[in-house]
């Protein structure tokens, strides 16, 4: 009973997931002139693409089911109900909705991931106070090069202009 409902509920959810892409909102990304021409062809191709998703989708629910073991986990849930005296409330109500219960379990994992990101970028920070000096010392080294080739541009645009001065007056 439970699985038949569960794959009824899937039913809906792929019924409400077609309703959201009409063949209009799907004839529209072809463009004007290229629907007009070949409204029937498009339609075909929808239908298809529609049949096989579907398809596709329930196949893929399959053996999500059988692979998670549902049939029998359903079957065990609905025979510990059955267990349950008269008139007892069954399991009791948690002070935590689901939904709070789902965010506590969140924040527990996105503090973890925080420490780890915090003890990478730690280290990343310390492996840069390393290289930092020897970048410094590379980076004045390349500047003070600069410098030389610059002053000994310099000279040498000095020395041909002499030169060429030098040549010119003979």
């Amino acid at each position: 009973l439970r699985l038949r409902r569960l794959h009824e509920a899937f039913k809906k959810v792929l019924d409400k997931t077609f309703e959201e892409m009409p063949f209009e909102t799907f004839i529209q990304q072809f463009g004007e002139e290229f629907a007009a021409l070949h409204r029937d062809y498009l339609f075909d191709l929808y239908s298809q693409l529609i049949s096989m998703t579907r398809s596709n989708a329930e196949e893929e629910f399959g053996v999500i089911v059988f692979q998670q073991d549902l049939d029998e986990k359903l079957a065990k849930l609905h025979k510990l109900m059955s267990e349950q005296p008269e008139g007892s409330q069954g399991v009791s109500i948690a002070k935590q909705s689901p939904a709070d219960a789902m965010r506590s379990a969140r924040m527990g994992l996105k503090e973890a991931e925080k420490k780890k990101l915090e003890a990478w970028l730690a280290q990343v920070d310390a492996e840069n106070d390393e290289l930092r000096p020897l970048f410094q010392a590379k980076h004045r080294e390349a500047c003070e090069g600069a410098a030389a080739l610059r002053q000994r541009k310099e000279q040498y645009s000095a020395a041909l202009a002499a030169c060429s001065t030098a040549v010119s007056c003979q």
